[in-house]
Order: structure tokens, then sequence, then C-alpha cells
């Protein structure tokens, strides 16, 4: 059973806070390496390795070769069960990386200081890490923001910071002189980098470093060293390099009375020089007992070993120098008798000693086996013969770490006798009976190392080339390799080196170590796994022995992070051979045929010859229990009801506090909601399901059960906070209790934080079970995550708040007997009154959580049945795939109905297998998953957060969505269309399906022929009708579309076949610059409407897709193909997909990938800053092709190499509708090629638009000049009209963005309101709209001629919004019009109108560049500076460089130097334009009058 690493109190206290400053960051960058590595193991590799450790799922052939399984029949089947399983694991290893990476992200912004977090979110790049929410990027912009060195450019305020931070340098009490090295060389290369003047020479750096070394630790070293450089007869210099200087203070020896006053940590450097030596060293003694030099007799290791052994006399062998635990003549013994001792071998060791006694068969499931050879290692003396059978045998350095008693567990001083100077000789691992010879590795833990080595790579993995240098006591060695020791990190490969050794200070940063000085360092790398490092007192090293199965089972360790917590017969399954499982298959097979006898008897009858001829041993028994676990016939046959009997619980006194505070707040998880409340100071967490909706009924009758509990409890309620949320805010007066609600938009703090550890314990759990978890056991998930947070000590607690509020200890023994998700067979008592009954005495569930009495009770769930129940005995067995399967089922239905449940579908009907369809699938409501191909995505909703408040999104965000409802009048039901138009729309249907049909989309099947699985997965399908209209509002024609319900896929399923799922757009950027580009060269232009385009893709041979079509649409299908109708079963139906219908999950892929593939048919390349974007030469002339899912446009000087790419296009596609006039309908735009240039406008769709919105006198500008201004006493709108403001506000958002630019600011102010809109609002909302209805008719004319080239304007409004922050707009030029706009509300609150425009300067910076880069991949001239218009002559003097950043605007250094750097490159050139002439004035603030018309002039380009 594997378990997540959890975290050590070590680790913990390393972690601290980083300063603003950067100053701690060396040790704070370490102690989070070595946090996230310990605590997730390969996923916390990123923050050293730069990069996320990648997971590619291996084939089924590939398993087949590693688990060496043949072709037959058989070894097909067991293959199917083990990729299943494979996968499914594999699966959930994303998932876990995936929630990882919001732990981590939230962890990161924990070890921020609130400065350092403010500086890291004043970033640009901060809203790109925020929306990712990827700890990678966030720790390269933390490391950026408090660094100094990465991508910062060399400035006077970034060289003065660095300076300052060289000065300051000390080495503190904290900090190791390797640590202190790095910082120092930290410190001088942010210097080198940043070109400061000053940077020190390698012997002022090494007398800097030598001069702020710790006095209280090294002041003898540095009196020492200062007395032999100033002695006038000695030749000592100071230092030349920081090598040197740490060289010889690691070398340096102090005096005895120094050494007893400080514990000097030894150190050993990589990359070292020769150093000046000390100039005293420790005199030369003999020992008087063992004659050797270099100690006194009273410190002799020799005396006081043979003065200890004395002692030591084993009671096995009666031999010193051991204890009978040690004794290996007595393991020799218990390996001869394994065949005899292997049946009692099923339990587990409970301490080291019954470790070494055990048989095997424990020791194979741990991993090892017992070593019975080993090179030199022997207790006989060098003249005995070598083949002579040693006296007992060596136990490996591999043990579990039940015990804490260090002393108990070690005892093997001067046994381990390694030969550094050659290789030792191979091992011999007992192993089931067979020897198998296997190489192993003496490696040595080696304190005076800053990196571990070895001397080849044959215990190593991912050996990559690297250059280093190694410098030891044996001189300087140069290494080409590297490679990877699992969990121990990189090892340097070092052919030259007499022996391998794992450097102290890399070990520590990974794993707690404990230390007996003279006995071993004991590295804990896991809770039950730890490995000795024994000492060798001839040699001096502490040494253990590597080989295979400890490589195995490290490597093993390090990728368990994602592996489940419960056992599964499939992964019992992998760790055994194809023979052991065969004999376990026999052996249970016996069982069967004999009716199911006890294991004894069959055990009996076997070994005493009662059963002749027999297949299986006694040893086939055990490995058929080990794999299947006991039978569930035997269970379900011969349980007795013994009853129950309680067991002593310890009672203690309650809480004297009576007077308790309630906290309440209401939480979803996985869209089922709960109520949370927290009763303080008692700090007791109570939970409740709110079933259905979170009404205000459903909340009082969940806090009156609760308050009745806290009540019969002896407490008493004093006040109750709760969530401003209606349901809890209108409780007060009707609990009972005074009801505090906090302000807008915050939460109830106290449960916030709890409910955050909830959801953190559920998603671990969840991650925990080999299966899916079904919606239907969340609620008794959340119910055990309560009561064990309830069972454990909080912060400040002596007494948990389960013993205070029950009276009642938690009982490990009655609390933990299961855990939940376990699978069991629970037993049930026979009814009394039949005594003969035929009804099973076991039944299969799923344990669920205690119910906390003194029997022991446990609340289990019925996967059979749906249903929970109550019982005190069971069985836990090993979770069969079958379990697995039907509860995966369970939540896939669960998952479909809170999907597709309407009125006349419940629960029960969507579980059932196979699937029925709704009654009337022509009325079937519009689900976003039946989303219908449109070349018009209009949207019908703003996707804003509860949490937003007024925080105002920028207009350049994806605020839109593409939703098929777009009002009723777009798309809708066949019955409700063929009301409206009956002829063309049955015209539309007849269409839609011969087109299916022609198509060959699919083949028609029978339920007979499926299993139970692909039944449970089929999906069912939808018809739908949309009215087409052109872009200036005609109607077009009718369309008909048949429809997948993709959501009923498992996308992790598919993710196995298919690299990803989602396929890009065109943005609409490229489409106006392409467009800007069209008008300045005089482009022709050719817009292409494939039709049926996803029907072009087929599905992966291996994607299973089977849908249920209803007889609505069946019956006329067989009218146009009549193959159909043998295959109508219950007036429905069966297909098997064979193309991408619209709707399935990987549609739309399959269609990019296909169309990509033929455009690249024509040598046309993707465009590096859109993946939607291909361009190249044909036929001599540059042509372009941009598409938006099947609607593509193509562009070229040349007519004829745009016929050619039309032409492709219809030799690839069946159906292929394109337009190669001068007018164009594409993506919602009317485009109009005329003598003077293209013109844009969007006239349909803003008539249909301002529908209902009549003014009734004209209005020349969308807003009036108290846009900004919110009157919190206007009145709310109702739910009705709220709901049409959100739709208005999200389609004149959709508007803004491409041709009309005018109406921008003010749709990004009502943007921000949809959440709470007044009548205010909604006259603003009417004041646009009324502007659209009288100026329909504007245009956007992009000029002919001229060159291709960009301009810009940048401009802010300052202190525009009522919390007193600024407003940036940006607009960008090419063809004598505005192609691209931005504006939205600043995030830093400035002090001037010069701040403001250097903010909206570096922000506008960004849009800049990458237009330019965008030209500059298509092949244009970009070494000409961008002109970019600005209206502050302060911020140009200031950016051009003639005026100092000091002072006034200091803390905007970073925009500042960041937008320096650009003009000094000459990417920017800035030209100052009177305010008068700035049209990015539109963008900041409500212009009106004749202004307005001027500047909106300039902006259509009809100036």
């Amino acid at each position: 059973m594997a378990k997540h690493a959890t975290i050590s109190s070590e680790a913990k206290s390393a972690l601290s806070i980083l300063n603003s400053d950067g100053s701690n960051y060396v040790s704070w960058n370490s102690a989070l390496e070595a946090h996230l590595l310990e605590t997730y193991g390969s996923m916390g590799k990123f923050a050293s390795a730069n990069a996320y450790t990648s997971i590619a799922p291996k084939t089924r052939e590939q398993l087949r070769e590693e688990y060496n399984m043949g072709i037959d029949e058989a070894s097909n089947t067991l293959l199917d069960a083990t990729y299943t399983d494979y996968i499914r694991q594999t699966s959930r290893r994303v998932e876990s990386q995936e929630s990882d990476k919001i732990k981590i992200f939230g962890l990161l912004t924990r070890l921020l200081s609130k400065d350092g977090l403010e500086k890291v979110k004043e970033h640009d790049e901060w809203s790109n890490v925020e929306t990712a929410t990827c700890p990678l990027k966030y720790l390269r912009l933390i490391r950026l923001v408090h660094n100094l060195r990465m991508d910062i450019q060399a400035g006077p305020e970034a060289q003065y910071t660095a300076m300052s931070r060289y000065n300051n340098l000390r080495q503190i009490d904290s900090m190791s002189n390797n640590e202190y090295r790095d910082a120092f060389k930290l410190a001088i290369k942010n210097l080198t980098t940043l070109d400061h003047p000053n940077v020190p020479s390698d012997a002022d750096a090494a007398r800097h470093f030598f001069m702020t070394l710790d006095v209280t630790r090294h002041k003898e070293f540095i009196n020492t060293t200062m007395n032999a450089i100033n002695r006038p007869s000695s030749a000592e210099k100071m230092f030349k390099t920081i090598n040197e200087c740490i060289k010889a203070l690691n070398s340096f020896v102090p005096s005895v009375s120094s050494s007893k006053q400080s514990n000097l940590p030894a150190a050993y450097s990589a990359e070292m020089s020769t150093g000046p030596p000390p100039s005293s060293k420790p005199k030369k003694t003999t020992c008087t007992y063992c004659k050797k030099k270099g100690h006194v007799e009273k410190d002799c290791r020799k005396k006081q070993a043979e003065k200890q052994s004395d002692s030591k006399t084993c009671t096995y062998c009666k031999k010193r120098n051991h204890t009978e635990k040690d004794c290996r003549k007595k393991a020799n013994d218990a390996k001869k008798n394994i065949e005899a001792n292997v049946a009692e071998s099923s339990s587990q060791p409970s301490s080291d000693q019954q470790f070494y006694h055990q048989s095997d068969q424990d020791n194979m499931m741990l991993g090892f086996g017992f070593v019975t050879e080993l090179g030199n290692i022997s207790t006989s003396s060098p003249d005995k013969s070598s083949d002579a059978e040693p006296e007992c045998e060596y136990v490996p350095d591999l043990i579990p770490c039940d015990s804490d008693d260090e002393e108990d567990q070690s005892d093997s001083t001067g046994t381990v006798q390694p030969a550094p100077d050659h290789e030792p000789r191979p091992l011999q691992v007992q192993m089931y009976g067979s020897v198998v010879h296997e190489k192993s590795w003496q490696v040595s833990y080696d304190t005076m190392a800053n990196h571990s080595f070895a001397v080849s790579d044959e215990m190593l993995i991912n050996v990559r080339d690297s250059s280093f240098v190694m410098s030891g006591v044996n001189g300087k060695d140069k290494g080409l390799r590297m490679g990877t020791l699992p969990c121990f990190g990189d090892v340097a490969i070092t052919p030259n080196s007499p022996r391998n050794g794992l450097a102290a200070c890399q070990v520590e940063k990974r794993f707690k170590v404990c230390r007996v000085q003279g006995k071993y360092f004991k590295v804990i790398v896991t809770d039950d796994f730890a490995i000795y490092f024994r000492y060798d007192s001839i040699t001096g090293f502490y040494t253990a022995t590597f080989d295979s199965h400890l490589l195995s089972k490290l490597n093993l360790i390090e990728q368990s992070d994602h592996k489940v917590f419960l056992s599964t017969v499939s992964d019992i399954r992998a760790q055994m051979s194809k023979d052991e499982i065969k004999r376990a298959e026999t052996a249970r097979s016996y069982t069967r045929k004999l009716h199911y006898p006890s294991d004894q008897a069959l055990q009996r009858s076997i070994s005493n010859g009662v059963i002749t001829n027999s297949e299986i041993t006694r040893k086939d028994l055990m490995l058929a229990n080990q794999l299947f676990g006991p039978t569930v016939e035997s269970l379900k046959g011969k349980t007795k009801d013994y009853g129950t009997t309680g067991e002593y619980v310890e009672f203690v006194p309650r809480s004297e506090t009576k007077e308790q505070s309630a906290h309440v707040d209401v939480f979803t998880y996985r869209g089922v909601s709960f109520l949370l409340l927290v009763i303080n100071p008692l700090q007791l967490l109570m939970t409740r399901w709110l079933p259905g909706s979170v009404s205000e009924s459903n909340v009082i009758g969940a806090l009156n059960q609760m308050f009745g509990k806290v009540k019969d409890a002896g407490y008493t309620i004093q006040s109750v906070t709760v969530d401003p949320g209606a349901a809890l805010v209108s409780l007060d007066g009707k609990i009972g209790f005074p009801v505090n609600p906090v302000g807008p938009r915050t939460h109830v703090p106290v449960a916030e934080a709890y409910i955050r550890v909830i959801k953190e314990r559920v998603r671990c759990t969840e991650h925990g079970v080999p299966f899916h978890t079904p919606k239907s056991l969340l609620p008794h998930l959340v119910y055990s995550v309560t009561g064990a947070l309830n069972s454990m000590l909080k912060t400040e607690q002596t007494v948990s708040s389960r013993e205070s509020f029950t009276g009642t200890k938690f009982n490990a023994k009655l609390d933990m007997r299961c855990e939940w998700g376990e699978y069991c067979q629970v037993h049930v008592a026979p009814d009394a009154n039949k005594k003969n009954t035929h009804r099973p005495r076991a039944v299969s569930a799923i344990a669920m959580c205690p119910v906390s009495n003194n029997r022991g009770t446990w609340i289990f769930y019925d996967f059979k049945k749906k249903s929970f129940f109550r019982a005190d005995r069971w069985t836990r067995l090993p979770m069969p795939d079958i379990v697995i399967e039907l509860i995966n089922q369970t939540h896939d239905a669960d998952e479909t109905a809170s999907k597709f449940k309407s009125k006349s579908q419940t629960m029960s009907a969507e579980r059932r297998a196979p699937p029925t369809l709704a009654r009337d699938i022509v009325n079937a409501p519009t689900h976003p998953s039946a989303q219908v191909d449109s070349p018009d995505p209009i949207p019908d909703a703003i996707d804003v957060s509860k949490d937003d408040g007024d925080k105002e999104p920028s207009a350049d965000s994806d605020q839109t969505t593409q939703d098929p409802v777009i009002a009723q009048a777009l798309q809708m039901s066949v019955k409700a269309a063929l009301k409206t138009d009956r002829d063309r729309v049955s015209e539309a249907l007849k269409v839609e399906l011969t087109q299916l049909v022609d198509k060959d989309v699919w083949i028609a099947t029978k339920w007979s022929k499926l299993t139970n699985i692909q039944k449970s997965k089929a999906i069912r399908c939808y018809i739908f009708m949309k009215e087409k209209r052109l872009a200036n509002g005609d109607f077009d024609k009718w369309k008909a579309r048949l429809v997948a319900g993709g959501n009923g896929q498992d996308a992790s399923s598919l993710l196995e076949l298919y690299d990803t799922l989602s396929s890009p757009t065109v943005a609409h950027d490229s489409v106006m610059i392409m467009l800007a580009i069209a008008a300045v060269e005089s482009h022709d232009i050719a817009t292409v409407d494939v039709s049926g385009a996803y029907l072009e893709c087929s599905l992966d041979k291996r994607d299973e897709v089977y849908m249920i079509i209803p007889k609505e649409v069946a019956y006329p299908l067989c009218d146009i193909r009549p193959e159909y109708r043998p295959f109508i079963e219950k007036e429905q139906l069966l297909v098997k997909l064979v193309k991408a219908l619209y709707g399935t999950k990987q549609a739309s892929k399959l269609w990019y990938d296909k169309l990509r593939g033929v455009l690249k048919e024509l040598n046309l390349t993707e465009h590096p800053y859109d993946p939607c974007l291909y361009t190249g030469e044909i036929r001599g002339a540059k042509t372009y092709v941009l598409f938006h899912v099947d609607d593509l446009m193509i562009t070229s000087k040349s007519t004829q190499s745009v016929d050619h790419v039309v032409n492709h296009l219809e030799a690839k596609f069946k159906a292929v509708t394109k337009n190669r006039g001068s007018k164009h309908s594409y993506l919602s735009m009317n485009i109009s090629s005329e003598d003077d240039g293209i013109y844009l406008d969007m006239t349909g769709y803003i008539a249909r638009t301002v529908e209902g919105f009549s003014p009734k006198r004209r209005v020349d500008y969308p807003a009036n000049d108290d846009l900004f201004k919110i009157d919190d006493h206007s009145p709310k709108l109702d739910k009705e009209k709220k709901g049409q403001f959100h739709s208005h506000t999200a389609r004149l958002l959709f508007l803004s963005k491409r041709t009309r630019m005018d109406i921008q600011t003010v749709v990004s102010h009502l943007t921000t309101r949809v959440q709470c809109p007044n009548t205010d609002e909604w006259s603003k909302l009417e004041r646009v709209m009324h502007y659209l209805a009288c100026t329909p008719g504007k245009r956007i004319k992009l000029s002919k001629g001229g060159k291709v080239k960009m301009s810009a304007f940048v401009d802010a409004s300052y202190g525009t919004h009522h919390d007193g922050t600024s407003r940036t707009g940006i607009f960008i030029f090419m063809a004598g019009a505005c192609i691209c706009g931005w504006t939205h509300r600043q995030k830093l609150i400035v002090i001037s109108s010069t701040e403001a425009e250097i903010v909206a300067f570096s922000e506008g910076n960004r849009h800049i560049i990458w237009v330019r880069r965008w030209l500059r991949a298509c092949g244009f001239d970009t070494t000409d500076a961008t002109v970019v218009h600005q209206d502050n002559q302060a911020c140009i003097t200031l950016m051009n460089g003639e005026g100092s950043p000091k002072n006034r605007t200091k803390h905007m250094d970073i925009r500042y130097f960041f937008v320096r750097e650009h003009i000094k490159s000459g990417d920017i050139r800035l030209v100052y334009t009177p305010t008068k002439e700035m049209i990015a004035d539109l963008l900041t603030k409500p212009v009106t009058g004749s202004l307005f018309a001027y500047l909106t002039a300039l902006m259509f380009g009809c100036h």
C-alpha cells in the first residue's frame, strides 16, 4: 500500500519567508527545492530542473515486452487487464500532478513577504501566471523579481541595488560555508549581468569574502590566516579566489579547545584550487594500545570495540562479538528451512528484530531477499580458504525503520570491509528457492562532498553528457557525464574516483538523517523504509550496499507519488511473474472444484498425500490468497453471526467554556453543495449535505439539526457569522440566534480557511482510491474528512475538538478499522425466522466512514443496490477490476445526469445500461456540448465570477462564450422551427440526414453485439435547427444539425488516443492585420466554407463511440437507406461512429489536424504567432490562408495563387462553398473591396442587437461624462432584466472588439456591472444602444497603397475611477485606420499623471512588440522604429533618458527600464501628439461632442 510523502518537521522549519529584497534568496531557494522534492516527489523536481516531469504513457506492446507476455489468448487477456489498469493509474497521476500544481502555487504565495508579493503582482507577466496557475512560471517570476539576474537590463537603479547587496553581505549563524559561498557568487554574478562598472576582481572578492565570514565560528581561522600573511618572513599571500578561501577554511583543523566549543560542519567544495595551508598542524600522537598514530589510547576505537564486544555473546551460536539478533548463522539456518517456514510468513513484522527472522516471502514483499555472499565482507581471518563456509550470513543495509530506537538497530561495526580499489564480487540473492546472481556496489556517505559521485554509470539512470570539474584530496578530475540515482538526484560520473559517494549536503536536503557517531548514518527515505550507512573502522567510511533490489525499490518510491492507496488485484498481479499467476489461478480453481474447503483443510490434504497427482502446493495456495484474497463465495456462504462486543472507550472531561460563537458558510465541491458550521472556541466542524439547490429552507433545516446537537451537548450559541450569500443573509430572525453577515465581496475568514482544508483532504483521498469517485459518495467522504479534522489537534489546542465536544477520545482500533473507499465483504446475519435461508452471508461493499460508537460500526456503500448501510463486521479484500469498473460506471452516470438532467429524467434513469433516450428527442433542451458549427460566434453570456466585485476585466480579455443558444431566432428545436417554416425546415432536415448517410458517418449495429461496458458508454444525440443569416442581416437558409451528446464521453480515455482534445481558432487581431495588408497591397480575396467539415475526419480505429438514434430520426434515416431497418430495436437505432460527428469531444481536434495537413500539402507553413494562419509562396506570390474552424479566408496579390488554393480545397473536401466576389461575409463582418481600399462593417449584427431599443432623439456619442460614476442608491434590476442586461452587454462586447471600437470604453465599464446592475447602469446601456441605432453604417476604411507599417496611440487617464486607479487606452493603426484597440483599468495606483502614462506605455508596449514580431514573421521590414504617439511631454522626456526616474517615480523602475530598453534598441520611437489629436482618448474617458466626432473619424480612417 503506497503512501504519499509526508512533510517532516525539519522541512517545515526550513521553509521561510522570502525577503522582499531577495537577501535570503539562496537559502530560501535551497529549502524550497528540498521541501518540494520531499513532499511532492518527482513533481517537485521542476524547481531545480526548470521543467515539469513528463508523464508519457506506454503502449500495449511496450507493456507486453516489459512484462514478457506472450501472444496467446490468455496472455492477451492478461495484457488487456494490465494495460487498462496502467492507463487508469497514468491518468490519475496526471490529475494528481495538476492538483499538486495548485497546492504548490498556493505554497509559493505563502512564502512571499507582503512587499515581495506586491512586487510580483506589479510585474507585467503576473496576469499570465495567475491565469495559468502554473507554479513553474510563478517561480520563474519570483526569481526574476527578487534576483535581478534574469531578463532585466542594465540601469542605474538595478546596478545600485546589486552593489548594495554585495557590500552588505555577511555570513549569519544559520548559513553554512557553502551556502554563503553560493550567495556571495550570486551577488557578483548580478553585478556582472548588470554591467556594473565596479565589478570586483577575483582577489578583491576573495578578500571581501574572507573578511565577512562569521567571526563567532571562524575566529581562530581568521586570526591564524592573518598572522600567517602578516608575518614578515612568510611567503603567504591573501587568497586569490573565493574557492581558495573556502578550501582553506574547510581543511582548517581548529585546536582542541576551539573544536569543543564549536560544531564546525564538514564540507567538500567542487571546483576548488589549492589554497594556503593552515599555519598550525595537530601534533602526531601514537596510541599505546594499538600502536597506531593519530590518536591516544583513551580514544582508541579498537580498544572500545573489544571492550564492548566482551559483553556480547550470541545465545544461538555461543560465539562472541554479536547478539542473537544479528547472528548470521541463525539467518543462514532460516534460509535453508525457507520451504518449511513459508506458510507462517503472512504476518507483517512488528519490529526490526522480527524482520531479520522472517522467511524469504516477507522479504520479497518488501522488495529484497537475504544476501548470502558479498565481496570482501567476512568475519573469518585472511588465511582461511576462500570457499570455506562463513560462520554467519551478511544482512543487507536495508531495513524498515519502524522503531525510533537507534541504538538497538545497529551493531555492524567492523564487519563491513569494502575493497575500494577494485570491483566487488557478484552477490547472490536467495529468491523463492532460486539463486539469482546480481551485482552490488559499495556507496559511502560523504560528509565532506558537496556533490554525489560514482565510479561508473551502472547503478544510474538518465545518463547524459555534462562538463564539470571535481576537486578533492586526490586533486582535480574532469568529468563528462552525469547520471541520476533514484531518490538521491544527480550524481557525477568520475571513473578515476576510488569509490562511490553520496554527498551528505544533498542527501540531507531530501531526507531526514539520523547519526550515531562511530556507528551509522540512517537515511529515512519514507516513513517505513530507511537505508543504513554503517561505519567501517578499517577504512573510516560509512558505507551501504546498493544492489538491483534496492535500486528497484528506490525507483518505485520515486515514482509512487501518484499511486493509489488501496491495493487492487491488478496491482498485485503486476508484481507477480506469469508462472506465479498461473499457479495461483490453478490453486483457486481447486478451491472452487472442491466446493470451497478451508485453506487449512486443503493444505493438510495435499501435504499428507490425500490428493494424488496434485498440481499445486501449499505455497500455491498462499499465492492465491495473496493475489485474490479470501474467496468471496466462502465469506458469503460461511460467515457466522458471532455478534459484536463493545470496545472500551476512554472518557475525558468536556470543555468548561459553554458560550460559543458560530461561523456559517456554504461551499460546493464538484457541483455538490455543503453547509459548514464552525463552533469556536471549540474549533468544532460540522458539515451537512444540501441536496438540490442551496435554498433558504434547506439551509435552515440543516442548521437546526446542527444547532440541536450543540444544544444537546450543553453548549449555547451567542452569535452566528454568515457569508453574504442570499440564502444565509436571510436567516436573521429565523434560526433563533442573531445573524451577523460579513461585508460584500468577502467571506467568513474562519469558515473559508476550513473549507480550503476540507477540499484539499477530499481531493487527496479521491486520488488515493483506484476508481473515480461518484458524486453520490461525496457526502460521506466530506463527513469522513470532517470527523478526521475534529479528531486531530489544531493549532494551540491541547485537547481535540472531538474530545471537548463528546468527551471521548479517538480510538484507532475502532475508528481506523478501514480506509475510505476500501473494498470489503461485509458480514450480514441470517434471518432468524428462516434457518435455511439462501441469503448470502456477506455483501460486497465500499467502506465510507466510522459511526464513532464503542462497537466500531462503519457506514458502507452497496455499489450494486446503490445504497448505504451500517455494519460491525467485515473482511477487507483487494479490489477487483470489475468493482472498479462498476463504480466508474456510476461516476459516469452521475456526471451525465448532472449535465443532461431535466424534469422528465431522473437520476435512476440515467444509470440504466443500456441508457435510454429522452421521450421526445426533437424537444430536447439545447446543451453547450451540442455546439453547431457557426461562422458567427456571437456571445450570449459573460463569465464573471462573484468574487470579482468591481474589478474591471479588460476589454481585450475573452469575456465572450460561444454558447449555441443565440436567442430563439438563431437556434431552436425542430418542432419550433417546423411551426415557423415547415417546408424549408423539412427540406433542411432531409439535406442533413442525406449528407450523414452519403458520408458514411456510422455503421449500424445491434445491442446484442456490445459488452456491458460498451453499452454503458453509448451516448445520445440531438438535432437542432439554425436560421442562418448573412452579415448584413438578410435571411440565408435553414440549417439542420445532428449533434452527438459528447459530454457523455470519458475525456481521460480519449487522451490515451489523442494528445489533446482542444483546437485553436484564428485570433481577431490576425484577421484585422491580414485585411490591412490586403488593402495596402491590393490583394485578391476569397472566402471558403467547408460544409460538414467534421464529417471529413475519420475516428481512430481504437476509438469506439456508440450512439443511440431515436425514432424521430431513425425512421427518416431508414427511408433514405432501407438497410437500416433490421437494426431498429425498441424504436431506436444503434450505430457505431466512423466519422467525427458534431458534438463529440475529439471532432474539433481531428478537423484542425486534417485542415493543417491539407494546407501543408501546398507548402504553406504555420505562422509562429497564430496557429490558424498559414503563409507561403504559391506560383511566385506570397499567399495567406487563415481559418476559423471551417471558414477560411485566402488573400494574395496573385489571383492565380488564390484560385490554386481554392481548387486544392475543392479537390480535398466534398462540399465547399466559395466566394470570389468583391463582397464577403466573414466572422459576422461585411468585407467590401472597393477602388480606394477595403471597408469593414457589421450593420446586420447591429440591427439585430438594437432590436427593442428605439431612440426618441438622435444620439451622437455613446456615453456621458458620468460614465464611471457608480450610484449605490439606484434600485437594483429584477432577475429578468438582470439577465437581459447580461445578454445585451455580451453582444456589445463582441461588437466592440471588431468594427465598433468607438463603444469599447463604455462596454468595458458595463462588463464590470453584470453581477449587480441597477437602473442607472441600464440607462447607460440604453444610451449606447441608441447610439448604435443612430449610427449603424459607420465603417472602418483600410486605405489602398503605401507601405505595410504600423503605428500606435497610447494614453492614460489619471485617477479616473472612484478607487483612484487610472485607465489605459491603446490603438494600433495600419492602412490609415485603427485595426486593434484595448482599454482596461490599471491595477497599480499611481501618484501622478506621468506615472500613469508610464504604466500605460509599458502595457501597450507588449501589444506593439507582438504586432511587430507578427509582421516580421511574415517577411515585412520592421527595421524602422514603430512610431508611438504620446501626449505627455514629461513621460516622453523621461522615456528618452533625458530625465531621472528617481524620487518621483522610483517605484516604477521595472516598467521604466522595460520601456527604455525597447526605445534604446530602436524598436520604438516616441512622438508628441497634442491632446486634441490623441485618438486613444476614446479608450480612457467618455469623450463627447465635436471632439468625439473628430476622433472617431480618425479612428475609422475617414478623416
